[in-house]
Order: structure tokens, then sequence, then C-alpha cells
């Protein structure tokens, strides 16, 4: 099981750490979002204004798809205070807008816009995708925030009020085909040995995980929560055996504003590589080529 005294049972906002470095991280998906109270006036015909806007500021954004909105999800400070998303149903009289999706020329960065939340996607489509870092998404993921809320200003449609902020990171932990035998549980994450004494002649062949960790800030006021899950699965375009390990930071703005949104986010990020550097093992870091700390 995991340490009951973890650093991360109780994760603390405290000042930036040096955060751990992987020069093949197993990454295949980033999403930086911001929820907002929900435009009500943010209709389809300011979408495709706000559209233009997009493509002379960032013309590499070239495709438009449509997609079902998703639901908010909140994070409440009692116990299982947790309000997942999901797929929004309403009965309404009029259509409202779909989650629109920009895309780049690549596909491999997109934009996420519905009247209640903002994100911005990178995903690894081909082997030969690099995870562009954090360092360079951030600044562009603020500068659409901050186009997008010029718009609302300039369009009289509301003002934009930060009420949760996200990051997701998804990674993919395929076994290699440098690898004689499939990676287990225990191959990959510290806690689970690959046999459990007193179970002999057994052997673990899979696990689901689901770990929530409370995030508190510096006056240990509640400010989110920190999830961990990792599960089997299979490669849609070949049907391959993978690991998916997810990890998500979800909660409120530090202070008002798209800073003070920016600034969870930021904090968020530092929680999930630490999390992830510290729950899996020294063998699979020689793997993706880690280069700092232990």
């Amino acid at each position: 099981m995991l340490k009951s005294q973890s650093s991360l049972e109780k994760a603390r906002l405290t000042s930036q750490p040096r955060l751990p470095e992987f020069t093949r991280p197993p990454l295949v998906e980033a999403v930086l979002t911001v929820q907002f109270e929900k435009i009500e006036r943010l209709k389809s015909v300011h979408a495709g204004l706000f559209w233009s806007r997009l493509r002379d500021a960032f013309p590499r954004f070239e495709h438009v798809e449509e997609h079902p909105p998703i639901e908010q999800a909140i994070e409440l400070p009692s116990p299982g205070g947790y309000r997942p998303p999901g797929i929004r149903v309403e009965v309404v009289d009029t259509p409202g807008l779909p989650r629109l999706f920009f895309l780049t020329h690549d596909k491999t960065e997109l934009i996420q816009l519905q009247p209640d939340r903002l994100s911005h996607n990178w995903r690894k489509l081909g082997k030969q995708d690099q995870y562009p870092r954090y360092e360079r998404i951030r600044p562009i993921f603020q500068q659409e925030l901050q186009l997008f809320e010029g718009f609302l200003a300039d369009e009289k449609l509301g003002a934009l009020a930060p009420a949760q902020c996200e990051i997701v990171y998804i990674n993919h932990i395929f076994s290699g085909e440098d690898r004689a035998s499939p990676l287990r549980p225990g191959d990959i994450l510290k806690p689970w040995p690959h046999d459990y004494r007193g179970l002999a002649g057994t052997e673990m062949e899979d696990l689901s995980l689901n770990v929530r960790h409370l995030i508190h800030g510096p006056d240990g006021k509640f400010l989110g929560r920190l999830f961990v899950s990792m599960k089997p699965a299979l490669r849609k375009s070949d049907g391959t055996p993978l690991h998916v390990l997810e990890l998500v930071a979800r909660g409120k703005p530090l202070r008002p504003g798209l800073e003070g949104a920016l600034e969870f986010i930021d904090k968020g990020r530092e929680l999930l590589c630490l999390a992830f550097a510290e729950i899996t093992t020294k063998e699979m870091h020689k793997v993706w080529g880690r280069q700092n700390g232990d």
C-alpha cells in the first residue's frame, strides 16, 4: 500500500522545488484548463468572431471541430466533495454552443472552448512527436486566456471569472521491445511487489489504482485535490498492452482573476511532477532518462 505519511498525503503549496526531469517521458497528453462562470451570452456567432481573432494571433490553428460540452468539475472541501465532469444533458428551447476544438495543422495541439471553460491540449500522435514542455505551453495558454478575456470585454459579453483550474498529465507506459517479459504493476509503481508473501503460487497480473490527495494552501485551507490513477489498457491502433498513468490537479484559483488561476496551475504542475517521480520506480526512471534527483 502507499505510505500513509507520504509527502503527497497532505500536499502543501510551497516555494517551487527543483522538479524531476526526464529526457524520454511516457507523456502522451497534457491539458491546461480554466473553468469559469458560464458566459450565458456567448453564442455560435461570437465563437466565429473569436476564431477570427485566434487565427490572427495564432496562425498555426487551422482546423475546427465540434464536440459535446463537458460539465463543470468542482472540488469541494467536504469528504467525497467532488462533482465529476461528464456529458451535459439539458432540455432547452435552442441548442447551446458545443465544445469547439481549434487545432493546429498537425493536430498535436488544440484549444477547447465552451461557454464555461477554455483548455489547451498537447497530445502525442506519432512516435516522432516530442512534448514541447510546460515552459512553452504555459505562456501560450496565458495569451489565449487573455485574448478570450479581451474578446468578451470588447463584445460586452461579460467578465471572465475563473472558478476552477486544472492540469492533466496522461502517460502511456509500454513494456518496450527490449524487455523479455511484459511490465507488471510492481515494475512501474513502488508500493506493489510482484508477489505477496503468503500467496505462494500466485502472481499479480494487473492493477487498477485510484488515489485522491487533498491540496492545501500555505494557510492550511482547502484548495483542491490531486488525483493519481493507473489502469491496464490496449493501444487502439494495434492492440498493444500498456498501462495508463493519469495525474490530475484541480482546484480553485489562488486569488481572483487569471493570474490566480494560472498560479494554481503552476503549483498543480509541480505536484504532478513530484507525484510521478515519487510513485514510480528507479528502474523506470532509467528507461525514461531521469536527469536529476534520486
